[in-house]
C-alpha cells in the first residue's frame, strides 16, 4: 500500500460512511470532519452536505465481477469523486496486483470517477492493519468487509475519534439501490466491532 495517509487523518475526527440502508449521523457531526467512503458511499456523502471523501476504499472485485451488489456498486459510482482511492485486493501475487491496479484505474474512468491518487492495498497491507489495531490474535478479523477495514485503517493512521455511520452487519441492501442483498462477513464484522466497542476512540450511531 504505497500511501502515507498519517499526515491527513492523525489526531483527526474521521468519519467511516458505509452503505447500509439507514444511515444515522450523530447529532454532533460536521462536515468538516475527515471522511472515509466504502465503495460507492460517496453517494450518501453528497446528500448530507460532505465535500470530497479524503479517501474512498473500493473492493477490486466490486470493480470487475458480475452479480447484482457488483453491479449496482459500479453503476453508483459514475460521477463521484475523492482525493484518494484505495482498492483492496483479494491477491497477493505482486505482478497480478500491478496489472490489476491498471485494470481497476481503467474501470474507474469508465465511470467517470476522479480521483488524485490511486493505490492498490493487498492481503498482506489489510492483515498488517489489522494485527496493528486489534493487538490480540483475531483470525477472524482477516475476512472482515471494507467497510470494518476502514474503521480499522482509521485507526491504524492516527485518528483521534472515529465516528462510524451506515455500517450494520445485520442489515441487507443498500442505502443507494433498492435490491434487498444479503450483507456479507455479517458474522466476522460483528467480531471485531464488538472489539472495537471496548476503545473509546470509536463512536457508535444507532446504526452500527
Amino acid at each position: 500500500m504505497n500511501l502515507e495517509l498519517r499526515p491527513k487523518f492523525e489526531g483527526q475526527t474521521v468519519l467511516i460512511l458505509g452503505s447500509a440502508p439507514t444511515v444515522t449521523m450523530p447529532r454532533d457531526f460536521s462536515t468538516d470532519w475527515r471522511l472515509i467512503c466504502v465503495n460507492a458511499s460517496g453517494l450518501i456523502a453528497n446528500r448530507f452536505g460532505f465535500r470530497t471523501p479524503d479517501l474512498t476504499v473500493i473492493t477490486m472485485g466490486g470493480l470487475r465481477k458480475g452479480g447484482p451488489a457488483n453491479v449496482n456498486m459500479r453503476r453508483n459510482l459514475r460521477g463521484l469523486r475523492t482525493d484518494v482511492a484505495l482498492i483492496r485486493s483479494s491477491k497477493s501475487n505482486f505482478i497480478k496486483n500491478y496489472f490489476l491496479g491498471y485494470r481497476s484505474r481503467w474501470l474507474l474512468s469508465k465511470q467517470e470517477f476522479k480521483y488524485e491518487q490511486c493505490a492498490i492495498a493487498t492481503p498482506a497491507d489489510s492483515a498488517k492493519v489489522v494485527a496493528a489495531v486489534l493487538e490480540e490474535d483475531a483470525p477472524v478479523a482477516h475476512n472482515i468487509s471494507t467497510g470494518v477495514f476502514c474503521i480499522l485503517l482509521a485507526a491504524h493512521v492516527g485518528a483521534k475519534r472515529i465516528v462510524i455511520a451506515g455500517i450494520d452487519p445485520s442489515s441487507t441492501g443498500h442505502a443507494y439501490d433498492q435490491d434487498m442483498l444479503k450483507r456479507q462477513h455479517s458474522g466476522e464484522d460483528r467480531v471485531v466491532l464488538s472489539l472495537l466497542r471496548r476503545d473509546p476512540r470509536f463512536s457508535f450511531p444507532v446504526d452500527a
